[in-house]
């Protein structure tokens, strides 16, 4: 997704593109969700414009939305928005604290 991103200088393409693809969730149909992942790589690609620091800060999405997912949705008494809290932290970290 980094590499499209530099392409057409469109940050937001790959968010588009995994969140479309949430329709498929809706009709109870088994898939994957990765609008967290692709937002996270297109901002990092366009901050850095590099495809490596990219594909470095989508693993780190991954990593961090499991680890959010897992400790905090453990019991579901309560609901944190696992791709939103993703995207918020990782915006911030690449726009607030290293651009």
């Amino acid at each position: 997704m980094g590499y499209i991103v530099l392409l057409t200088e469109i940050p937001s393409l790959g968010f588009a593109i995994s969140a479309t693809s949430l329709i498929f969730i809706y009709f109870g149909l088994t898939f994957p969700v990765s609008h967290h992942v692709a937002m996270v790589a297109g901002v990092a690609a366009m901050t850095f414009g590099n495809i490596w620091i990219a594909i470095i800060f989508s693993i780190l999405a991954v990593i961090s939305g499991d680890i959010i997912q897992r400790y905090t949705n453990t019991y579901v008494d309560t609901h944190l928005d696992m791709p939103a809290t993703v995207i918020a932290l990782w915006t911030f970290v690449i726009l607030g604290l290293l651009s």
